[in-house]
């Protein structure tokens, strides 16, 4: 019979069999106490807490650095006391906590030199707030080995020498994904911040601008409120201008920085101020720059400091040599960041409008108006008629668009003949909703010029002279966009021509839906197209104006020289009652002149532009040839 002590020896044996099988099972338990190497493919780290770390130590030769994480971002205490890039940081915890194995070998046959692994290199440490150790390695150069794994969506990833230092993985080197070796050359310079400014764009409430050209101040109510120059006027923002101001500010980096004591810097005042208040932090950041002491060599550098980082010295190039930001990208004025449309409308001001009244010095004033959800209406005198479409759209996109390519000055005195204001040549005023009004009034400069001011405003705007051609001041620029009233009812009859070849005379019965063609005196009914023909006459009757146009326009005259097209319309003249009244004719003529196409229509005052899509359906062949 066996003794108690052989069964009590035999039961916790195989607690402790049990015991690790279990905690081999939970991880790598068993690979840490006999030494064995982790698996390829599996994480150097696993399960590594990258948000508990609030300590990086690193050590290279002598230079040991020091890193915090503080509420403000990390932070140095050697072997430098300023800021930390917080990206490199990020990188440093990513890296532990993606790197993976790709291959690895007995420590003891791994040549330290050629791998870099030798105690001289870079060692980390990274630690939580009970300064528990959660990571100890030694980064060596860059390996032969390529992340190639197709599941990992990667492929030809560098990889790196690993030595894991706790005492229960230093038996074995590894070739681990990725390579941060970058970050710590040049005695750790790169992880220095070489950003002045660190905060939320989100978050800022306030910025205060000070150059040559004078102070400037910008604000906001929250962060949802669009910014608002309040100094040294009261103006809005392009929004394009602001989004290129604060992410330049963020993204601002060095060329490179050094201690306050190894620096230049002179003690002049400095030509440029940048400062900078968020809504949960009233205290300013503050980034003083200084280019008057410059070398002559150095005239594309600029130095500054920043009020948060005093013993910090940073050297900004002024036009950057890579794809970065640099000082000359950002918009640093009034009149580079203040909004330049021409009305400064918002789409809910646009949805509101109601009217446009178009007054000029030659023409009687024009009113365009409409009623909710109703067609626009052109008013002219006392008569009142649907307004032309495409004129309505391309006013309301001059209004809307326009953007001002100079702001004469802000300060305008009570004479505005200089810009030809003193008798505007054209007043617009914008009605909207409960009876608000934006009145605009237009002058020439003495060389042609088209300057612009608000009533509200003492500001002189300097336009393209465009401008003026999209407004439509003339009566017959209104006029709807509808040729004639062609109705196929009436019609017994059309003769096209195109150019000098023979005319093709087609007669219509509109009761039987049928057609005749004739051409040069010679039935040729048989080789008509019905279909087609039916074509050519909805395009007539639907036929659209682009544009209307004085007759005597030359553009005008210049394609009725030799026209494209010419159409011969007849028509059952039927009066009020339904009566006969014999027969009416019209005479439409077509041209082109530089890339235009042109229509006048018999016993019309006015031409019209037509669009080359129209042309083409007016010309589509009717005959089977």
């Amino acid at each position: 019979m066996r003794s108690f002590l052989f069964t009590s020896a035999l039961a916790l044996i195989t607690f402790i069999l049990g015991f690790i099988a279990y905690r081999h099972w939970q991880g790598d338990f068993l690979t840490r106490w006999i030494g064995s190497p982790l698996p390829i493919g599996s994480n150097l780290y696993p399960d590594f807490p990258a948000e508990k770390v609030v300590q990086i130590r690193l050590k290279k030769g002598d230079l040991e650095a020091v890193f915090q994480r503080t509420p403000k971002g990390w932070f140095a205490s050697s072997p430098w006391d300023d800021r930390v890039d917080i990206r490199a940081a990020s990188a440093i915890l990513g890296f532990v906590k993606s790197a993976k194995v790709l291959d690895y070998a007995e420590r003891d046959k791994v040549n330290k030199t050629s791998s870099g692994l030798a105690s001289g290199n870079t060692e980390i440490r990274l630690y939580d707030e009970a300064g528990n150790s959660l990571a100890h390695f030694r980064l060596g150069n860059r390996s032969p080995w390529l992340n190639i794994s197709k599941e990992e969506k990667s492929s030809n990833v560098p990889s790196t020498y690993f030595l894991p230092l706790e005492k229960y993985r230093k038996t074995h080197v590894y070739a681990a994904a990725g390579d941060i070796t970058i970050l710590f050359k040049n005695d750790f310079s790169y992880l220095r911040d070489h950003r002045p400014f660190f905060m939320n764009p989100n978050s800022l409430n306030e910025i205060r601008i000070k150059t040559k050209e004078g102070e400037l101040s910008l604000a906001r109510e929250s962060s949802k409120s669009s910014w608002k120059i309040v100094k040294p006027l009261e103006l809005s923002t392009d929004a394009n201008q602001m989004k290129k101001l604060l992410h330049g500010l963020m993204d601002l980096e060095a060329k490179k920085i050094s201690d306050r004591t190894q620096s230049t810097l002179s003690t002049t005042d400095p030509e440029t101020v940048i400062s900078l208040s968020s809504f949960d932090n009233k205290t300013e950041s503050i980034l003083h720059l200084y280019t008057s002491d410059l070398r002559l060599n150095h005239l594309d550098e600029v130095l500054g400091r920043i009020s948060d980082r005093p013993d910090t010295i940073f050297t900004f190039l002024k036009k950057s040599q890579t794809d970065g930001v640099s000082l000359s990208d950002l918009p640093l004025t009034v009149n580079a960041l203040r909004d330049r449309s021409l009305t400064g409308l918002t789409a809910k001001q646009i949805s509101s409008m109601r009217g446009i009244a178009i007054k000029s010095a030659s023409t009687p004033t024009i009113l365009i108006s409409r009623e909710q959800n109703s067609p626009w209406i052109a008013t002219i005198g006392e008569k009142e008629q649907l307004a032309n479409e495409l004129r309505v759209f391309e006013l309301l996109k001059a209004i809307t668009d326009t953007q001002v390519e100079s702001f004469e000055t802000d300060a305008a005195s009570s004479d505005l003949s200089v810009w030809g204001l003193e008798r505007p040549i054209l007043s617009l005023i914008v009605l909207f909703d409960q009876g608000t009004k934006v009145h605009l009034s237009f002058g020439l400069g003495n060389y042609g010029q088209l300057y612009a001011k608000r009533d509200y405003s003492s500001s002189i705007l300097r336009i393209n002279e465009q401008f003026l051609q999209n407004v439509g001041i003339n009566p017959y620029e209104w006029r709807h966009g509808l040729l004639w009233s062609l109705s196929k009812v009436d019609l017994t009859r059309i003769v096209r021509q195109e150019g000098n070849e023979l005319a093709i005379d087609l007669s219509y019965e509109d009761l039987s839906e049928t057609w005749k063609a004739y051409q040069n005196n010679k039935e040729i009914t048989q080789d008509l197209d019905p279909l087609r023909a039916n074509f050519l006459l909805n395009t007539l009757e639907s036929l659209q104006v682009q544009r209307w146009l004085l007759a005597n326009d030359q553009e005008v005259l210049n394609a009725m020289k030799n026209p494209v097209l010419t159409f011969q319309i007849t028509e059952k003249n039927i009066d009020e009652f339904g009566e006969s009244k014999g027969i009416k004719q019209r005479l439409l003529k077509i041209g082109s002149s530089r890339g235009r196409f042109f229509g006048l229509l018999s016993q019309e005052e006015s031409a019209f532009e037509l669009s080359q899509q129209d042309l083409l359906k007016l010309s589509v062949p009717i005959l089977d040839n």
